[in-house]
């Protein structure tokens, strides 16, 4: 789904100061020593974190019996996308259940090394996805990842009531695009049936999620939305 592009943020470095002329060389009739440099001054830290990895994924029900019956969730689809790349450099993952452990394994190999070399996350509502992406681990027999920071554009909201928080409504308040909506056909065809018409579906919404998320980022920062706190661990 191609997604209209947005103008990046500016970044500015402090200034240093200016180096200042270097004297010429000392004559016979001159002994005066040859100024020193000055010092630039250092560039403030920042908390902004330098690989800060957007990331949400698509899972479906996976059912089982218990003694009061219970179900739990499978990872379908993953997208990952570095926040300030472009929107056509996000990277999608579909898992294919019917193949081995060792097959996708291989196939996420790529993603989990996106996770583990981020330097903070980002999503909407974002413990669903760490903890889908921690079970997803454990299914695959892999280290869990590492939990890190995260900026979470639905808790790290400034709380208030009276308005929706969910990712699809703040998107068509703000104007920054719509969320695609499927139907359970589509599901079933995609997760179930593995039908590629509706596995496409499901991946340009993944995709969108993505894409939408961090513009939602960059509009809650600008309207100043956010909690001045710094980013929370992963739940």
């Amino acid at each position: 789904m191609k997604q209209p592009e947005t103008a990046e943020p500016s970044i500015r470095l402090s200034s240093v100061a200016p180096l200042r002329r270097t004297p010429s060389a000392p004559t016979s009739e001159s002994t005066q020593l040859p100024a020193r440099l000055s010092k630039p001054r250092p560039i403030p830290l920042t908390d902004t974190p330098k690989r800060l990895l957007g990331l949400d994924i698509e899972n479906g029900t996976r059912w089982g019996w218990g003694p009061h019956g219970y179900t739990h969730s499978i990872i379908y689809c993953v997208t990952t996308k570095l926040v300030g790349s472009a929107d056509d450099d996000v990277r999608t993952f579909w898992i294919d259940w019917r193949q081995p452990d060792q097959t996708i394994r291989a196939h996420l190999a790529p993603m989990f090394q996106e996770i583990a070399g981020a330097d903070c996350f980002l999503g909407h509502n974002f413990s669903h996805d760490f903890k889908g992406i921690s079970g997803l681990a454990r299914d695959l027999q892999l280290s869990f990842p590492e939990k890190k920071p995260v900026i979470d554009t639905y808790k790290d909201l400034v709380p208030h009531d009276g308005a929706s928080k969910s990712l699809e409504d703040l998107c068509l308040q703000l104007g920054l695009g719509d969320k695609p909506h499927l139907p359970q056909r589509d599901w079933v065809d995609a997760f179930i049936r593995a039908k590629p018409d509706a596995i496409q579906k499901v991946i340009d919404r993944n995709r969108a999620d993505v894409i939408l998320t961090e513009r939602l980022y960059e509009k809650e920062r600008e309207l100043g939305w956010l909690k001045t706190s710094t980013y929370r661990k992963a739940a």
